[in-house]
């Protein structure tokens, strides 16, 4: 990977999150031990060093994240009938980092499960979680955070 995309995609990082990521952030994001892994990642954005076969994937899991104006942040879609979820109101896949998949559930759903990743939408529906595909706490928010952002893009959205 070359240098100026190594601190592209770092920086963009930043945008994403709210705030300024690190040298030392990002190499613990992409799997760098504490105390070189900042160092490493300079090393990397000034051409010092390349990047290896892990580093390039990691990098580039953590780049498929990114926002882009090409990909919309969240899907939101009716469900599909299937016989164990069958009480489901709609679906909702975020695209951009920390990206997961979620389901939206009546409160008197059978299939709703009480766990921390499971939001209040109004009186009658709540935002289940279902599965983090990035580890939504690397950049210092967390789940709650990104759970009640998805709420209000629910809500904007079903209107």
């Amino acid at each position: 990977m070359k240098p100026d995309d190594v601190r592209m995609i770092r920086e963009a990082f930043g945008e994403v999150v709210g705030h300024h990521v690190s040298q030392g952030d990002f190499a613990h994001a992409i799997g760098l031990t504490p105390p070189n892994g900042g160092e490493r990642v300079r090393e990397f954005e000034d051409g010092k060093r390349e990047t290896t076969g892990p580093v390039d994937r990691a990098i580039g899991y953590m780049k498929q994240g990114l926002a882009s104006l090409d990909v919309p942040q969240y899907i939101i879609g009716d469900p599909e009938p299937v016989a164990s979820v069958s009480a489901t109101y709609a679906y909702m896949v975020r695209l951009w980092w920390p990206r997961f998949v979620a389901r939206i559930d009546p409160i008197d759903s059978p299939s709703r499960r009480f766990t921390p990743d499971a939001f209040k939408v109004n009186e009658i529906l709540y935002l289940t979680i279902v599965q983090w595909i990035d580890d939504p706490s690397l950049f210092g928010r967390g789940h709650k955070f990104y759970g009640e952002h998805a709420v209000a893009h629910f809500r904007e959205w079903d209107g």
